[in-house]
C-alpha cells in the first residue's frame, strides 16, 4: 500500500489536501488515482441524488400549493421558495460546474 494510501485509510482531510496540493503542483504521479477516482465517483453520484431529492421536495411543495389553498400561510410559503432556492439553485450550479 502507497503512503498516499495509508492516509486515505489514516485521515481522510490530510490526504484530500495532499492530493489538492499534488494536483496545483503538476505532481501527477504521486497523486493516489485509485482513490481520487473513487472520492471523484461518490462525490458525483451525492450530488445528483441531493438534486433528486431536493427537485422530489420541490414537486411536493408545489403540488400541495395547487392542491391545498387552504393550507397556505406567509410563513409556509416563505420556507417553502426559500428551501427551494436554496436547495435547487446551489446543487444544479454545482451539477452544471461538473459538467463543463
Amino acid at each position: 500500500m502507497s503512503r498516499n494510501a495509508a492516509a486515505y485509510d489514516e485521515d481522510f482531510f490530510a490526504w484530500t489536501e495532499e492530493q489538492a496540493r499534488l494536483l496545483r503542483a503538476g505532481e501527477f504521479s504521486q497523486l493516489d488515482i485509485a482513490n481520487v477516482a473513487e472520492e471523484m465517483e461518490d462525490m458525483g453520484r451525492s450530488n445528483r441524488h441531493e438534486l433528486r431529492n431536493t427537485l422530489s421536495v420541490l414537486t411536493m411543495h408545489l403540488l400541495k400549493w395547487r392542491y391545498q389553498p387552504g393550507y397556505r400561510s406567509p410563513s409556509w410559503s416563505g420556507t417553502a421558495c426559500a428551501t427551494s432556492r436554496r436547495s435547487v439553485v446551489t446543487p444544479a450550479r454545482r451539477v452544471r460546474r461538473i459538467r463543463r
